[in-house]
């Protein structure tokens, strides 16, 4: 009757649900984990691909979803562990005017030359 080319969820591909029908398939769905090999077949068809997300601008109202969503989430010993261990993975730069040193972002920001001694050295050089 269903050939590899005629499968059901091509035939429904299109067809809007209805909230109440979007609603039970959402019910009977919530709570199941995913079986290793079915985790795995997943990844291994997604290789490859861009993220469905690449390249969307973010609008302000997904943010601040996205902003609440996490915000007082507890995080547990093993979580704080990975960030710290990460952080501290991190490459440390000096700053060659002020001799600061620092992970390479926020030196970037505020060091280098944007850095304040930046100016102190140009007026020493004048006044000498």
């Amino acid at each position: 009757m269903f050939t590899k080319d005629n499968q059901v969820g091509k035939l429904n591909k299109g067809i809007k649900k209805s909230a109440t029908h979007v609603e039970k398939m959402r019910i009977i769905n919530t709570g199941k984990v995913m079986s290793s090999e079915s985790s795995e077949k997943k990844r291994l068809a997604m290789l490859g691909k861009t993220g469905p997300n690449k390249g969307k601008k973010l609008t302000n109202e997904w943010k601040e979803n996205m902003s609440k969503a996490s915000k007082g989430k507890p995080k547990n010993d093993e979580h704080k562990k990975n960030l710290a261990k990460h952080l501290n993975s991190l490459p440390k730069v000096t700053c060659p005017h002020c001799g600061k040193e620092g992970r390479m972002a926020p030196m970037k920001y505020w060091h280098f030359d944007r850095c304040k001694m930046v100016n102190n050295q140009n007026l020493l050089a004048i006044e000498v």
